[in-house]
């Protein structure tokens, strides 16, 4: 049977790229991030992953979603897309989009 969830998914192809990443650490951050607008895109782009690089940069994304959220922003992953910036941050009745 095939696994559908996109933070299985994405945990799995981590998986795969060796010893280098700590599962259960980014497990947590998945689900730290999971209730952010546009998240399973992300884990999709994740689960899709063919190299190592690539990986780290969806990485980096979830990093900075989680920093943003910290400090108070509401946060939201590829709010226009694959093709646009990574994340829109608002708050306060301001907001901003971040390529990261």
């Amino acid at each position: 049977m095939v696994n559908r969830n996109p933070v299985v998914k994405a945990l799995q192809t981590a998986s795969q790229f060796g010893n280098d990443y700590d599962i259960p650490y980014l497990q947590n951050l998945f689900e730290r991030i999971q209730q952010m607008p546009g998240a399973n895109r992300l884990f999709l782009r994740i689960a899709s992953v063919s190299d190592k690089e690539q990986l780290n940069d969806y990485f980096a994304e979830v990093v900075y979603a989680l920093v943003f959220a910290g400090l108070g922003f509401q946060v939201e992953i590829e709010p226009f897309g694959r093709k646009g910036p990574d994340l829109k941050v608002s708050r306060d009745g301001h907001q901003a989009v971040v390529e990261i």
